[in-house]
């Protein structure tokens, strides 16, 4: 560029998040008459949004950096859908824009390069992010109005393209792809990635959040931030950052606490942190300690969301106490399974991942009253049916019982899974599936252009019908058991009397509509969904009904079973079902038993307009049993009659919505869906169990 020839740049970073915070609305007796309970919390009601993080950096190194700094104007950053004119009135004076592009963004941002580049053909379009393919020339010749690309970290890069952006000669800049002016293909080599992280200035620290949040004052912030960069795996399924099966970069520890004071500072409440594996580094227990520290000096509630590191239990553990004694607000320790069978770890290449390192994980935080949450994959390479639902039985009986996520298996197009030769090797078959995020309002009027992701849906060992029969069990597997509906009984019978998950679950699945007509229609609306899905189908369910928003099916099937008065009918077949199954096992439980289990389930069950607490009696103390349990100790297994008293009036909700909101949207806490129980004893109640209570197996 010309010395003092002034460029004005436009950075464009959708981020995914489609969902509102909402205050709880919470009731409870005080001095004798029922009362909205005060928020303790900080929080406001309204959006959320993610700080645009990957273009912020580049913004960050080309202002400190570039040849002519001095003449760089950057516009505020695009960080949210809005409708397609108003995205090019505000990138309309832009000299050069750059994307940042991802599954969930690239077809927004793609239709926005279009569009500008119609009104102006001078201005230069830079893309980069992991939705652009390593092998890059079919997508430029599929996209002309995409000029150059830029692979991998892209600080360097763009900050180079910026430098040349005047005589547009890319055939110098490393990690550069383009079409030459003759029409050829020119892939420049790949430079090597960043040793010394602190090479790149702060966005947080050096002011560029500032004017973006001065400019959007109404607007609730999630912030990403990375402690180091990079991952020693390389999971065929996975792009993390395009930086799998490579060293990991830091950056200082002061910068990093000079961040979280700044993130404290400026109230964010909601944190993501971007790290592969959280708790690799020696130093990041002492992170986790500052970040807690800083947290509770400036009085602020903080959520936070990390991927934590495969095989350091020791760290992954002190990381999770520190954050459970703080009072930070974490949505518990990833066990990242994605599989526990053998032939498929293999072909996934996670077969260097102890699973005996995760079981292990497992049961010290059960031990310590930890939250976790499990990671498993639905249509791996070398996953059956048989091999997937025994997987789920194991993770059950290990002792995780707060939740599993599950997920469809994608293929993202820098994913060593998505090279042809490996999807022919595993006959991996894919359908296009409309992205939706889970609990995203149905009437997004934000010049929303639909995007899609590759869902696998068979392959060679799952077959299609295969693949909605495990994806049901999946969805039966979280309304019955991790949303608590069938909590008490079945954990009960799995862990006391031995008796399978898989069996439990599978009786539902298969209920017979004649005799058991309440459970067969909650399965058949599971398998529709799954078979919606495998049809290409979005992953979630709408309802106008409940808050206009998309659902997961395992709580659009729970909603109506609450509301409809069909709770009672649908505990009957499941008493039915239950001790059918416990029946056939070699030491049968007693029908007594499973009756007082689902009938203290029942009375568990946080529900609106509950407004006195509920006196249960029992011949066996399933009660105490359950906590044993739950606390990692043998439960007695005998007759005795027992009293519970579950108290519902601890927490109260006057409106379908405010509990709806205030409690099912929360799929995090799931533990809240079950009231607290104490036995009903004539010295006064003790407390007995509660919701926050973890789970292990007893040894």
């Amino acid at each position: 560029m010309e010395r003092g020839t002034p460029v004005t740049v436009g950075l464009v970073q959708i981020g995914e998040v489609g969902w509102e915070r909402r205050i709880p609305r919470q009731y409870r007796f005080l001095d004798g008459e029922l009362r909205l309970l005060p928020s303790v919390s900080s929080l406001s009601e309204g959006s959320m949004a993610y700080f645009p993080h990957a273009v912020a950096l580049l913004q960050a190194y080309a202002g400190h950096y570039a040849r002519e700094s001095a003449t760089l104007t950057f516009l505020p950053p695009l960080f949210r859908r809005v409708p397609l004119a108003e995205a090019v009135r505000h990138l309309r004076s832009a000299d050069v824009v750059g994307f940042s592009v991802y599954v969930w963004n690239v077809r927004y941002s793609l239709a926005l390069a279009r569009a500008l580049k119609r009104q102006r053909p001078d201005v230069l379009v830079v893309m980069g992010g992991p939705q652009v393919p390593d092998g890059a020339e079919s997508f430029l010749r599929r996209h002309p109005f995409v000029d150059v690309v830029c692979h991998g970290e892209a600080e360097r890069t763009f900050c180079e393209v910026l430098d040349h952006r005047a005589r547009r000669a890319w055939h110098g800049i490393m990690s550069t792809s383009f079409l030459a002016a003759d029409g050829t293909f020119v892939a420049n080599a790949r430079r090597q990635r960043m040793r010394d992280l602190d090479e790149i200035p702060s966005p947080m620290l050096s002011g560029v959040y500032d004017e973006l949040m001065r400019l959007h004052p109404e607007q609730l912030w999630l912030a990403t931030w990375e402690t180091n960069r990079g991952c020693p795996f390389s999971c065929a399924f996975c792009d993390w950052g395009s930086a799998t099966a490579s060293k990991v970069s830091r950056y200082g520890e002061e910068r990093l606490h000079r961040e979280i004071d700044w993130l404290a500072e400026h109230g964010i409440q909601h944190l993501f942190v971007c790290d592969a594996n959280f708790g690799m580094l020696s130093r990041d227990v002492d992170t986790a300690r500052y970040l807690a520290d800083t947290y509770a000096r400036y009085g602020l509630p903080l959520a936070i969301s990390i991927q934590n590191t495969k095989n350091r239990t020791d760290r992954s553990e002190k990381i999770q106490k520190i954050f459970k004694e703080s009072g930070v607000i974490s949505f518990g320790a990833s066990i990242s399974l994605q599989s526990l069978d053998p032939t498929t770890l293999k072909a996934i290449k996670r077969d260097n991942i102890s699973l005996d390192t995760f079981e292990t994980l497992q049961r010290h935080y059960s031990e310590q009253g930890l939250d976790t949450y499990t990671d498993l994959v639905i249509g791996l390479p070398g996953e059956t049916y048989e091999s997937f639902t025994n997987g789920v039985d194991r993770v059950i009986s290990n002792g995780q019982t707060n939740r599993v996520v599950f997920y469809e298996c994608s293929v993202l197009p820098n994913a060593p899974m998505a090279d042809e030769d490996y999807r022919s090797r595993f006959g991996i078959d894919t359908v296009p599936t409309r992205m939706i995020s889970a609990h995203e309002p149905l009437d997004r009027a934000d010049g929303h252009t639909e995007e899609f992701i590759d869902i696998v849906v068979s392959t060679g060992s799952m077959s299609r019908e295969d693949w909605v029969r495990a994806r049901t069990f999946a969805h039966l597997t979280e309304l019955l058991f991790f949303d608590r509906l069938l909590h008490v009984p079945l954990v009960l019978l799995n862990y006391g009397w031995g008796v399978s998950v898989r069996a439990l679950v599978e009786g539902v699945m298969d209920a017979d509509p004649a005799e058991l007509p309440v459970a067969a229609e909650v399965a058949a609306n599971c398998r529709r969904q799954s078979r919606s899905v495998a049809a290409g189908g979005p992953q979630y369910i709408p309802s106008a009904e409940w808050l206009s928003l998309w659902w997961p099916a395992d709580q659009h099937a729970f909603l109506p079973l609450a509301r409809t008065g069909a709770l009672d009918a649908f505990y009957d077949e499941a008493r039915r079902i239950l001790q059918r199954v416990a029946a056939a096992t070699d030491d049968p439980a007693p029908a007594m038993l499973v009756d007082d289990a689902l009938r203290l389930n029942r009375a568990m069950l946080a529900l609106p307009f509950q407004l006195i607490d509920e006196v249960v009696e029992t011949r066996y103390p399933v009660g105490e049993d359950y906590l044993a349990i739950m606390s990692g100790r043998s439960p007695s297994l005998r007759p005795r009659a027992d009293r519970y008293r579950v108290l519902k009036s601890a927490a109260i909700w006057m409106s379908w919505a405010d509990w709806c909101a205030d409690l099912v949207l929360r799929v995090n806490q799931r533990r809240r869906y079950l009231h607290d129980v104490v036995l009903d004893v004539p010295d006064g109640p003790a407390r007995l169990s509660g919701p926050a209570v973890a789970s292990v197996k007893p040894q």
